[in-house]
């Protein structure tokens, strides 16, 4: 009886072959598409970015005053009509899409020379979708009230809670920033204004108060500007 082949030695070379092109062609394709979702992440970042730097711009030309009511935030307050809402034409929006706690930072000189007479402040969304920790928003938001507070004396500072989500998971990280909100604001004696018994069903963003899972429709801004009125 002659001894056995070894295992290799008795698989067909064609197998070897066939098996080796498939596997070329599966990590050639998920390549592939790993290159196409970067290069429309990219895309999409490069066109946000240029839309919003416009609106940046747009915004330097004009001007802010001690009888203004400014919305400082990021797209939650971007798309919110509150002149309309709120029946108060002093109010200037100031809110950019994508914008986190860092950025707010970095454009909030002018309103600090503007000395109005109210600013409202809602942004952490994107700091929770960009990953940040909880320590990290600590430390910026906690630098961005205290220079209102420090530099703006006559102004009084209102600090909206980061609007509820769909995403159960992420509403858990929603929840752990605004503690941080509720704590600096008591710290504090800063009007908080919280959104989750208005906003919220079942531990999630309503489904009727959106269109996205992430930003209010009409019927979510109705009652936002509600529970902003009496703060007004």
């Amino acid at each position: 009886m002659s001894p056995a082949k070894p295992f290799f030695r008795s698989i067909n070379p064609r197998w070897l072959w066939g098996a080796l092109v498939l596997s070329l062609v599966a990590n050639g394709y998920q390549a592939y598409r790993l290159g196409r979702w970067r290069d429309t992440d990219l895309a999409r970042h490069a066109r946000r970015m240029v839309r919003v730097n416009a609106r940046a711009e747009l915004f330097k030309g004009l001007p802010m005053d001690s009888t203004d009511i400014i919305l400082f935030g990021d797209s939650h307050f971007e798309h919110f009509p509150a002149s309309e809402l709120l029946g108060k034409p002093n109010i200037k929006n100031r809110g950019l899409s994508g914008e986190t706690t860092a950025d707010l930072l970095v454009r909030m000189d002018e309103l600090v020379r503007a000395q109005a007479a109210a600013v409202v402040v809602c942004v952490g969304s994107n700091d929770v979708s960009n990953g940040r920790s909880v320590q990290e928003y600590e430390l910026d938001i906690t630098r961005l009230i205290d220079r209102f507070v420090q530099e703006s004396a006559r102004t009084k500072i209102i600090v909206l809670a980061i609007p509820p989500n769909a995403s159960p998971t992420t509403q858990t990280k929603v929840d752990a920033f605004n503690q941080v909100l509720i704590r600096v604001c008591h710290d504090r004696t800063l009007p908080f204004v919280d959104l989750s018994a208005a906003l919220m069903k079942n531990g999630v963003l309503d489904p009727s108060c959106t269109y996205d899972g992430l930003h209010l429709n009409a019927k979510g801004y109705r009652i936002l500007a509600d529970l902003l009125r009496t703060h007004l």
